[in-house]
């Protein structure tokens, strides 16, 4: 098993969900050094760490640094830097907290597979596994504070259920705010189809 140098690797954080904060929370429990720019889905960009790269990999050939879920935007193609994801062409990995855990060398205990089910599939991930409401309440209000999601944003999902949503099979929901978690957590048992800024969206 691959042993980390804590003072030769750096982790740079992506987009923010709760996810990323429960790896965060890993890092410094573990005392490994990252840097976490507060980014979003909008801007999870390994350029927005372009200076810390520069700075990190200068003169030692042993470094390495781990992008958690960044878009190569600056194509780095550096053989110390690695990307940690499960999206897209990345599909076949498991998901990034699975990945850092093993890289840190933690077991995944109940509340970290929680966190994890509810990145990848969401509330039905979690019934699946036995969660009890409370977990599921938790874990979701968790996930909408990490990604900055208000009130108005949780107000907004219960208009559009309630008020923009037309029942042909599943239900079709016109969202009225881009945040689409809190429509999830209201009505997860539907197959949710997002209209967002003119593209459709699934909750897959």
């Amino acid at each position: 098993m691959l042993t980390l140098d804590k003072e030769k690797t750096l982790f740079l954080l992506g987009r923010y969900d709760w996810e990323m904060c429960t790896i965060r929370n890993l890092l410094d429990l573990s005392q490994f050094h990252y840097v976490d720019n507060h980014l979003h889905w909008n801007n999870a960009k390994l350029s927005g760490y372009r200076n810390e790269i520069e700075r990190f990999l200068i003169d030692d050939v042993l470094m390495s640094i781990y992008g958690i879920e960044l878009e190569n935007d600056i194509f780095c193609t550096d053989s110390r830097y690695h990307l940690i994801d499960h999206h897209n062409a990345m599909s076949k990995f498991s998901s990034v907290l699975e990945q850092v855990m093993t890289l840190l060398q933690f077991p995944m205990n109940r509340y970290c597979q929680l966190v994890d089910s509810n990145d990848k599939r969401y509330i039905l991930e979690m019934l699946a596994m036995g969660t009890i409401n409370e977990e599921i309440d938790m874990i979701r209000r968790s996930d909408r504070m990490a990604q900055g999601i208000t009130k108005e944003d949780e107000r907004l999902a219960e208009k559009a259920i309630s008020e923009n949503s037309v029942r042909v099979g599943d239900l079709l929901v016109k969202v009225l705010t881009s945040r689409f978690a809190p429509i999830v957590t209201m009505f997860f048992f539907f197959n949710l189809i997002q209209l967002m800024s003119g593209r459709i969206m699934g909750n897959g």
